[in-house]
Order: C-alpha cells, then structure tokens, then sequence
C-alpha cells in the first residue's frame, strides 16, 4: 500500500493531480479543498498522504486501483473515518 507520495506537482485538475516520482507520473485523486491548497505549486516538490482503494465492478473484469491523497495525515483519517458512515462511499466522501 502506498501511504505517501512526493514528487513534482505536474498538473491539477477539478477531482485529480498528476505527480512525477522519478521515471513514473501518478494520477492522485484529491478534494476540492486539497486543490486550492496545492494548486499554486506547479512544478513543486509536494508531499501527499494517500489511501488507496479499487474502483469498479470486479464482475466485470476491470477494478482500476486509485489514490486518493491529502496534505495531512488528520485530513487523511478523518476521510477514512467519514467513508465508515452508512451509504458513504469513496467518490461520496471526495465530493
């Protein structure tokens, strides 16, 4: 399991950020508040605390593994906690 990442910040988008660690680039998916507090450190070095989870129907054949990374770790257990509520899932909690 990956529990943090550091790497340069390469892009941000709405739901996600894309991070280069060494040879690789990592699509993290991030909250809204996680994307005003980063979204000005284009080409900088940021630290991530992540959780991972798959997303998808494994009836189906295809589960796509997905980070979802915060600037802290309080931020990071209180999203785990919150996706513990009744009918709360993952993408719920993110929005």
């Amino acid at each position: 399991m990956i529990t943090k990442i550091t790497g340069e910040l390469l892009r941000v988008t709405d739901d996600a950020i894309t991070l280069r660690v060494g040879a690789f680039e990592y699509e993290v998916l991030i909250p809204e508040f996680v994307r005003r507090g980063i979204q000005t450190h284009l080409g900088q070095e940021t630290t991530l605390y992540t959780s991972e989870y798959l997303e998808g129907n494994p009836m189906q054949g295809k589960v796509v593994p997905r980070l979802i990374g915060f600037t802290s770790e309080a931020e990071l257990e209180f999203f785990e906690l919150f996706c513990t509520v009744d009918k709360v899932g993952v993408r719920k909690a993110l929005k």
